[in-house]
């Protein structure tokens, strides 16, 4: 107990997946992963910071993160448990990177929509974390989230090959 409120608990898979979630909500299309001042991790010369404050590093190792998570998904279960809060930003996040990366990248409006969508929804988990209501559990499939891995890791290798150097180095 803290000040009188009681612990939040979680799942390993839940404390797995929350920094996955607030580092997609960051994410800008074909680009990779906009890094936010005041994140010490990510204040470092070895974050490829190239003066678009875009992380190509995160970006690799948010898709090596995401091939473990669809690899420890195997499971029977139909569902896990969750809060609801987490299960609001992951049926969002599948929502939103359901479009194509293509189709993201057709025009700066679109680019803006969906960068728009994805901070809207890390506002909305943020919001609900800071109100404290996070207490709240929710089932989610786990088709739903094996959905969303997979709809997030095609606009992450999307952004990969888009970054590639072109001089073979």
């Amino acid at each position: 107990l803290h000040n009188g409120e009681a612990l939040v608990k979680a799942s390993l898979l839940e404390k797995l997946l929350i920094p996955l979630v607030v580092k997609l909500t960051n994410y800008m299309p074909g680009g990779g992963i906009w890094m936010n001042t005041q994140r010490p991790e990510w204040n470092d010369a070895n974050n490829a910071l190239a003066g678009h404050g875009l992380s190509m590093v995160t970006t690799c190792y948010i898709h090596r993160y995401l091939n473990f998570l669809d690899r420890i998904l195997k499971l029977d279960a139909p569902q896990i448990e969750c809060s609801t809060a987490l299960k609001e930003c992951l049926n969002a996040l599948t929502d939103i990177f359901a479009t194509s990366p293509e189709s993201s990248l057709q025009s700066p409006a679109s680019s803006y929509k969906m960068l728009k969508a994805l901070g809207l929804a890390g506002e909305h988990y943020r919001n609900r974390v800071y109100a404290n209501e996070i207490s709240e559990h929710s089932t989610l499939s786990t088709e739903r989230l094996k959905a969303f891995i997979q709809n997030a890791r095609t606009h992450i290798r999307a952004s990969i090959e888009a970054n590639k150097r072109s001089d073979g180095l």
